[in-house]
Parts: C-alpha cells; structure tokens; sequence
C-alpha cells in the first residue's frame, strides 16, 4: 500500500519482502480496519484502477470508499422499478421455449435460421433480466432491502 490510498499485489513477495523490509514496511498479520474489506477493493477493483500515475496499474481504495457510500451494487434488471417485468419475463420464457421446439423440428434451411435467432434473443433478453450485470445504487431498486 502506497500513502494509504493505492494497493497493488506483490508478485514474488519472497522476493520482495527483504527489500520491502529494508525500506521500513511492517507486517501485519491482519487486514487494516481503516481500509474496506479485501472482498469489496476486488468487487470493485476494474472500476477503481488506477493506470496512469504509475507503472503498473493500482487499486485505488478512494474510489472503493466512493463507491461503498454510494450504496452501489450489482444487480439485474429484475430489480428495478419497471412496469410489467413479470410479464416480460414470461413472454420471453415463452418465447424462447417455442423458438427452441420450432428449431428442433425444423428441417433446416431459413426457418431453422429463424428460430435460432429468435431462441437467441429471447435468451440474451432472459440473462440481462435476471443476471446481475448492472452496477446501481440501492436508492434506484425496488426493494432497499436486497444485498
């Protein structure tokens, strides 16, 4: 850790412990209680590279903190606040199902391309309902209490 703000991860830390040692850094046996916890710096550590400062890219924990006070978390669409989400998850179910049976029977040809590409997109539509893709703050869900 670097003035108590950027993290990196020592590669060869056999290697790198004498020499860390000799420049006055302690060990410690436990993970500081002023820093986030380890699992939310690496929830959030794409969001929160720093690249240019240095020569290899950094965590920077500021931008952790920001976005923990922000209450973000990763969510899917299923969560937010839109209008008959219930029925659009079944209409693709339904869709998908259907697409998916035409395309086994089929014989091949632009039909069987047809289904495919409809059981495709209905699938793609069912993963981006339900997976948690989405970064948002809690504030924007439908129910606060979700984690």
């Amino acid at each position: 850790m670097l003035d108590g703000r950027y993290i990196q991860k020592v590669s060869h830390y056999a290697f790198a412990w004498p020499l860390l040692r000799a420049y006055g850094v302690n060990r410690t046996h436990q993970w500081p209680a002023d820093l986030p916890s380890l699992k939310d710096i690496l929830a959030h550590a794409n969001s929160a590279m720093e690249t240019e400062l240095f020569y290899e890219p950094v965590i920077d924990v500021e931008k952790v903190r920001r976005w923990l006070g922000d209450n973000v978390i990763r969510t899917g669409l299923i969560e937010f606040p839109i209008r008959k989400k219930y029925t659009y998850l079944a209409l693709f179910a339904v869709f998908f199902t259907m697409a998916m049976t035409a395309f086994d029977y089929s014989s091949g040809g632009l039909a069987e391309s047809i289904f495919l590409a409809i059981g495709a997109f209905s699938a793609g539509s069912l993963f981006a309902l339900i997976a948690p893709i989405f970064w948002t703050k809690k504030r924007y869900l439908v129910n606060e209490n979700h984690l």
